[in-house]
Order: C-alpha cells, then structure tokens, then sequence
C-alpha cells in the first residue's frame, strides 16, 4: 500500500532552487531531456494579419445553381456592405479561378472591375461615406478545384455517391464564389440553390422553401439571421435519409446515405446529452434554433458551420465495429464540432494566428465531454495523449501558440501547438484558476463577446476581471512565447530529522523562444509499506 501527500509549489528560478522540506519518502522524477527549438518559418513565408475592411459586409446572398454533370456552380453573388472609411471608392473580393460575367449594384446597374491571380477590384458607381449602404452583384460561373467538391462514382468506386459539399477553412470559399475568406468580418447569409430533384440539401439556418421548377430542378431556399464569418457557411447536396432528433425544442438532425441510416445514431446519437452538458458547463445555452449534421462521402475531417456540422464518412461505424473503435475517436469529433458552435462561430478568431481560440477550447472542451461522460480517468488518458502529440510535435519545430510570425498559409498554423498544448493551456488555467473561477470566466467571455472577432488579450482581460488573478505572465510564457520547462529533480533524505529536501532545476535551453517558467507544480511523495 502507497500513501501520497501532494503539495502544490511554484518555481522561481530557472537555475536551481530548493522547496521547503516535507516529511516523506520514496519520490521518483521522470526527468525530460532538453529539448533542441528549431525555427517555424520556412523560406519564402510571410508575415500575415487581419486584412482592412473599408466596409463591413453585412449580408451574403447566393443565388445559384448546381451542374453536377460538369461539376460548376453558376449565378449571382449579392453582397450587402456599410462603409467604414469616411470615403469607399472600391472593393476588393477574394476570388481565384472565377469567370466573371457581370458585376452590379442592386438596381441592376453595372459597375466597372478589374482581375487581380486573386482579387476581384470593384470600382463603385460613386463615393460612399461613411455608414453608407451599398449592394453589389457578381454575375460568374466557375469550375471549383477546391472549396465546392462534388462527388460521383468513378471506375475504381463505382458505389461513390453522387453529392456535393462545401469546405472553406482557411481560404477555400473564394474558388467557388467572391468573398471576404478572412475571419475578421461576419455577416448574415442565405442561399437560393437549384439542384436535381431528387436531392436533399443542408446549408446554415432555417430552410423557408423548397419550389419544384417543372424541369427536373428544385430551388432550396436557406437562411442564417445570426453574423457569420464567410468561411463558416456551409452546403451540402446529395440523397440523404434524414435522422430527427431534439434537445427540449430545439431540432437535432442527422444527414446520412440512406443505407447507413442505422448508424447515424451510432455517431451522432449522444448530441441531445452533449448540447446538455456544454449549455450547463457554460452556463450558456446553445446559442442557434437547430443543429444538424451530415456525413459525407471522400472528405476525410470534420468542419462546425454554423448550424450545420460536416462530417467525413470514415467517421461512420456500425455496432461490429464498435467493438473495436469504440467513442475515442469518431464520437469525440462530435463532441469537438459542437463546441465550436460557442467557441468558434458565436466566437471567432480575428485571423489565424489566434486560432488555438477556436480549436484549443473545442479540444479542450471535448475532454471536458470525456470528463463527464466517461470518468476523470479517461479524461487525464486522453490530456496525457494530446500532452505526448505535442511533445512530439515540438520535437521538429517550436513556436508560439499565439504565432505572429511567417507562414505560407493559415492551414499550416492547425498543428499540435494550436489543438493539443491551446487545450493544455486552459487546463492549466482551470487548476490555477479553480473549478468554479474557470467557469465564472468562460462564461463572462461569452457573454462580453458573443457576435465578436477576439483575440487572446480579450480572454485574459475576461478572465482577470472575473476572478482578481494577475495572468499577464501566464499568457505570455505559455501563449505569446514557445515551449516548455524541463525539470531535473534531485532528492536528499535526512534520516536523523525525518525530512526530505528537493532541488528542482528548469534544464531547457533559454533564449528568445523559450523562456525560463514561473509555474505551479505538483508534486508526490510515496511512503512504501513494508510487506506483513
């Protein structure tokens, strides 16, 4: 039999310092080597931030139609704006790859552009000053690589089915129609899609009509009334068996192939108890009228559009193979693009380099989810996992969880630093902080930010307010700089006076990456019982 004595201590000093002595014996110390930092960039990268918005965008209506013979998407992109700068002569849209027909005002009036590889220029009919309105048009048609994927059977899978689907993070929506990919702009949006018939669609908000068009086609008609960013709209087509469930009210559904009906609930069966569990631990209801959530085919991740989840199809399992992939995996992914749904669309990133902001909460938190549903210890299992993917990950290149340095493309920020040591850091704050300070804290963010782009200051900010805690120096060693302390512990007995002393030295190379770390640490004494 083993007793523990656990005490908490903060380290001070990174070249050596002893804690006060404690009674016990027995400690062991798993000491990690050094680690060699090696440098993020690479050449030819960029320095990238927020983009300026001389006007807010304020609406985005697609009206378009689907050819899934040729796989292109055509119509017309509505987008309403409000000038910000006392004078707007110009807008510019992300665009790549589009074949521009016409551009307009609202009253149908045409307006003047010019192509930039990947910018569409427009030039406005006159200044708008500031608090202005103004709606453009874009009349085009496009063959998307990327961005808008359709699906059909090929040679090699004759049983592919036909679909279509939408995936935009970081950048992808700008090949299939004219927008601010950016994340530092929201707005409402709404889609008018014309599809074969037989389909089904999916898109965020509320479907108000579908109307047969007498030719084989049928106009869906999709809104969301609550801003958005343009990379968390979202679009789904395909022949779909549609699983209704609910959360009190609130409209819960699943899109599936309809010969996989049966394991829809499988996956997706425990959202009702997860929305529970968040809106609880929040103290925060989930904050839109439905969430819905399809599978589909070749795409290989999971997205959380506002309202309306995409998942990939390798996420389906049935009840022979539950038996061997058991929740680990796919039904922890649910539970992780729900929290997105605070935490990353009510919520978000004012540009990549904040991203543990969307992607470390919905890590966290979909522990959190663990932690209630399956046991504390599974839950520090699964922390000591995304701790070891992140130890790994350093091993081949260091940077700041909050990255403002040089990088080719948003993408390449989603690693273990943003998802696994962005969930590390919030529990870490959850056991400085306490249980019930933590959440007082994730509350109050919510409620100051909601509808809001943040950056890393307005959580800290938050948090400070609410709970009296100084986190300056927590968020800059552990967000704003790069790595982690290394210990070297030696241990002396005093056997005349029964005390044990401890020197713990931080051994990880400091620099202007790396820092030395003032932070709690745990530690355990274990008294071995002789045998009989």
């Amino acid at each position: 039999m083993r007793s523990y004595f656990d005490s908490t201590y903060t380290a001070e000093g990174c070249e050596g310092w002893s804690l006060r002595e404690e009674r016990g014996g027995g400690l062991q110390a798993l000491v990690a080597p050094p680690p060699k930092a090696r440098a993020f960039e690479l050449p030819g990268d960029s320095v990238h931030y927020a983009p300026d918005r001389p006007a807010d965008i304020t609406h985005v209506k697609l009206e378009i139609s689907l050819d899934f013979e040729r796989e292109t998407v055509r119509g017309t992109a509505w987008t309403s704006f409000t000038a910000l700068y006392d004078e707007v002569r110009t807008v510019a849209f992300d665009a790549v790859d589009l074949h521009i027909e016409q551009v307009m005002l609202d009253d149908g009036a045409s307006l003047s552009y010019s192509l930039e590889p990947e910018r569409l220029i427009v030039t406005l009919d006159r200044p708008y000053r500031y608090g202005e309105a103004f709606t453009i048009g874009v009349r085009y048609w496009a063959q998307p690589r990327i961005g808008l994927n359709f699906n059909k059977p090929t040679p090699d899978d004759p049983t592919r089915p036909v679909q279509a689907w939408t995936f935009s993070q970081t950048w992808y929506h700008r090949h299939w129609f004219p927008c601010h990919w950016a994340p530092n702009d929201r707005a409402t949006s709404e889609i008018i899609v014309t599809v074969p018939a037989q389909f089904v669609t999916l898109s965020n908000g509320q479907l108000l009509s579908v109307r047969d068009n007498g030719d084989g086609t049928k106009t869906h008609h999709w809104r969301h009334d609550v801003p958005h960013p343009a990379y968390l709209i979202s679009l789904v087509v395909g022949d779909f068996a549609i699983i209704e469930d609910h959360y009190g009210e609130l409209p819960v559904t699943y899109y599936v192939r309809p010969e996989r009906r049966d394991e829809a609930r499988l996956l997706m069966g425990k959202t009702p108890a997860m929305i529970e569990f968040f809106s609880r631990y929040l103290d925060y209801p989930y904050p839109y009228s439905k969430y819905a959530q399809s599978v589909v085919e070749v795409y290989r991740g999971a997205m959380e559009h506002t309202t309306a989840t995409t998942h990939s199809f390798m996420l389906l399992f049935d009840q022979k193979a539950a038996l061997d992939v058991g929740e680990d995996g796919p039904v922890t992914t649910v539970a992780h693009e729900l929290a997105h749904q605070w935490f990353g669309d009510l919520l978000t990133c004012r540009d990549w380099s904040e991203g543990w902001l969307n992607e470390g909460f919905a890590t966290y938190l979909e522990h959190l989810w663990i932690e209630h549903d399956r046991g504390s210890d599974v839950f520090k299992f699964m922390m000591r996992e995304e701790a070891r993917l992140y130890f790994e990950e350093d091993k081949h290149y260091r940077r700041p969880v909050v990255y403002r340095g040089y990088y080719r493309d948003g993408f390449e920020l989603f690693d273990r630093h943003l998802y696994s040591k962005g969930a590390w850091v919030l529990h870490m704050l959850r056991h400085q902080l306490g249980e019930a300070a933590f959440r007082r804290g994730l509350h109050a963010y919510l409620e100051r930010h909601r509808g809001r782009e943040v950056i890393t200051a307005d959580l800290e900010r938050t948090l400070e307010e609410v709970t009296g805690r100084s986190l300056a120096r927590f968020f800059q060693q552990w967000l704003y700089q790069a790595g982690y302390p290394a210990f070297s512990v030696s241990y002396a007995w005093d056997s005349q006076r029964h005390l044990a002393r401890l020197t713990i030295k931080q051994t990880q190379t400091i620099d202007d990456l790396t820092p030395c770390f003032v932070t709690p640490i745990d530690l355990s004494f274990s008294v071995p019982v002789a045998d009989g």
